[in-house]
């Protein structure tokens, strides 16, 4: 993996969005993680973390601008030779979702643009194993739905599309 370019990408992205963002209030923040379930890989997980900077437009319309890093797995095999597939994404971007009751509590709905940095890794089991990795930055989409109890705790469907990892990912998270 390839850690310093992604590391890069996403501070250059942060330095970009700060002043833009710097004049919204910090609302809150999440944390969130649960399974990723590709639609061409075996399950994996996910990790995301989100800012909630409060209205936008109008009382229920809320910004959280996000980043999440997701992994999954699969296994193959053509002819006898045993192939490891793996593939990680670090995502950032942003997403506005529309509360129907308070933020705090209720149900939400939203969805918005991420940046994915998304490593593949390629391992051929044979009498010397070899490995490929490949590096990529894609553009993608999130649909999100969730529900929010009082005390913190949040339940959390989303789908994300990015080329080649699609996935839907069941979280549960609090937010404080």
């Amino acid at each position: 993996m390839n850690w310093n370019r992604r590391m890069a990408g996403a501070l250059i992205v942060a330095l970009w969005a700060g002043p833009a963002i710097s004049a919204l209030e910090l609302s809150g923040f999440e944390v969130r993680a649960g399974a990723a379930l590709p639609s061409d890989w075996d399950t994996g997980y996910t990790l995301g973390v989100a800012a909630d900077l409060g209205e936008v437009w109008t009382d229920n319309l809320r910004l959280y601008p996000a980043l999440s890093y997701q992994v999954a797995e699969d296994s193959a095999s053509v002819f006898g030779v045993a192939f490891d597939l793996e593939v990680s994404s670090i995502a950032l971007g942003a997403e506005v979702r529309y509360h129907l009751d308070e933020a705090d509590r209720g149900w939400y709905f939203g969805g918005g643009p991420y940046v994915h940095f998304v490593d593949r890794e390629f391992a051929v089991a044979r009498q010397r194993p070899v490995a490929i990795s490949e590096d990529s930055q894609e553009f993608g989409v999130a649909g999100v739905a969730g529900y929010r109890l009082p005390a913190g705790l949040l339940a959390e469907a989303r789908y994300m599309v990015v080329t080649e990892f699609d996935q839907l990912q069941l979280l549960l998270g609090f937010s404080f």
